[in-house]
């Protein structure tokens, strides 16, 4: 894990609103994280005193991925999200 500091001139490039900015950030890293939740295989419902416990079979191939935060971050950074602001008018409360 690579950890650098970005520069508030990058960020503020996609919008000079930064709280915008960690909103669409925010909420990209959300939909990172309900795609990857959604790829991954459940496990089979079975109770725990009809099933020995057995190690070999919980460890399961490990793939380190990037964080969310920082995948959304590089998209916003990278210009590859796109937002569209409200009117006041279009706000229902």
């Amino acid at each position: 894990m690579k950890l650098k500091a970005i520069p508030f001139s990058e960020i503020s490039k996609q919008s000079s609103n930064i709280y915008k900015n960690v909103v669409v950030a925010s909420r990209r890293a959300k939909q990172v994280i309900t795609d990857r939740v959604a790829t991954r295989k459940p496990y089979e419902d079975i109770a725990d005193e009809d099933y020995p416990f057995n190690e070999e079979i919980i460890q399961e191939e490990y793939i380190e991925l990037e964080k969310p935060i920082v995948v959304a971050v590089e998209e916003l950074l990278r210009g590859e999200l796109e937002w569209f602001d409200k009117l006041p008018e279009e706000i229902k409360i």
